[in-house]
């Protein structure tokens, strides 16, 4: 099963899931799409919209924790 932890290896995966949703967006107004598969990629859209949305939450998370307490998070340097 993949995380969604907001740590640096997961920004990757953040655009990656992006450019999939923005794939599936084009696809979907094309309207070439029969609607099996429509129906098809609206639900992938939807599993990365929602996994996008929680990284984004988790990194929001992290920056509120980095602000209020910034060297148990980041240590010293």
């Amino acid at each position: 099963m993949e995380t969604d932890n907001a740590g640096p290896d997961q920004l990757d995966r953040y655009e990656e899931i992006i450019q999939r949703l923005e794939e599936i967006v084009r696809l979907l107004e094309s309207g070439k799409a029969p609607l099996g598969e429509s129906l098809r990629l609206y639900q992938e859209a939807k599993t990365l919209s929602e996994r996008a949305n929680r990284l984004l939450e988790r990194a929001e998370a992290l920056l509120t924790q980095t602000d209020n307490h910034p060297k148990e998070v980041l240590g010293e340097f």
